[in-house]
């Protein structure tokens, strides 16, 4: 996690302020920790994480849907995944 690539094209950087405890800091400059690029990776995560629970409730109900379709009707390419797999088999 801590890999800190640099981006493929130049990122925009806003100033602002973060209240940490006094220790964290402290040690996290000792160690040569880099404390915003740490931040920033984390708010992305976070981010990513609450775009995701979003989705998938505001999607909910379309998925109930085709995961109840699937249940009652199989997956629609079954059939050729069985061939494929018949094929795989008899070739070896």
């Amino acid at each position: 996690m801590n890999e800190h690539r640099k981006p493929s094209r130049p990122v925009r950087k806003v100033r602002t302020n973060l209240a940490l405890p006094e220790d964290v800091v402290a040690d996290a400059k000792a160690l040569g920790i880099n404390m915003s690029a740490i931040a920033s990776d984390s708010i992305a995560m976070e981010i990513a994480a609450e775009k995701e629970r979003r989705w998938k409730q505001e999607n909910a109900e379309a998925m109930a849907y085709w995961n109840k379709r699937y249940e009652h009707d199989g997956h629609p390419l079954q059939n050729l995944i069985d061939d494929a797999w018949r094929d795989l088999k008899s070739s070896t």
